[in-house]
């Protein structure tokens, strides 16, 4: 199913919509390589937003439905990512060699503020975690495969596995798998293999 099949839907289907805009992105080779460049820097949330507006946007989804940076009135100073009709929806990234380096709180304490906004917002929630994957990088963040083993293969599959499980457990709910593809950073031979892994919360 498409984007389109989930127009104006309020709350039921919203991780489906969700789900098809993040592997609307794996159809476009430009949005690819945006990710992958912004992934060789930092985790690239704002980017993953950004893209994920642009499809739903592209496949018909009312501009009012869509909105960006809402404030969480339970929570001064705290926003949320974003708004696709009633479903509030918060983005977090991460190298997928994250868990298997680090024990498993330290993902809690990383995530734990985020779930607490898209609960806060008392209503239904979809928290999105983005995971880049370095298949041979040259880039100055060579440091982000620390503590992994030389096949990006394996250590893709074991940090999906890994993360998978995880936000099964502290999301309460099934997570979906989309695997975006893989990108060729600008200007570089590195390359980049992006997925999400996508969880209703409510």
């Amino acid at each position: 199913m498409g984007i389109a099949d989930y127009l104006g839907e309020t709350s039921g289907r919203s991780v489906g919509l969700v789900v098809s805009a993040l592997e609307a992105i794996g159809h476009d080779t430009a949005g690819l390589d945006r990710l992958a460049l912004a992934s060789s820097f930092a985790q690239g949330e704002s980017q993953w937003v950004w893209e994920t507006i642009l499809r739903l946007v592209q496949a018909g989804v009312p501009h009012a439905a869509v909105e960006r940076e809402i404030p969480v009135k339970a929570m001064l100073g705290s926003r949320i990512d974003l708004r696709v009709y009633e479903t509030v929806v918060e983005f977090k990234s991460a190298f997928t060699h994250f868990f298997l380096n680090n024990r498993e709180q330290a993902s809690i304490d990383w995530f734990s503020k985020d779930w607490e906004k898209l609960r806060a917002m008392n209503g239904h929630g979809v928290f999105v975690l983005t995971l880049a994957t370095a298949a041979g990088f040259t880039h100055r963040h060579r440091a982000i495969t620390r503590g992994t083993s030389n096949d990006w293969r394996s250590d893709r599959t074991r940090g999906l596995a890994a993360y998978t499980d995880f936000l099964t457990r502290r999301c309460g709910g099934p997570v979906t798998h989309v695997e975006v593809g893989c990108a060729v950073v600008p200007a570089s031979q590195d390359r980049v293999m992006l997925d999400a892994l996508v969880a209703p919360i409510d």
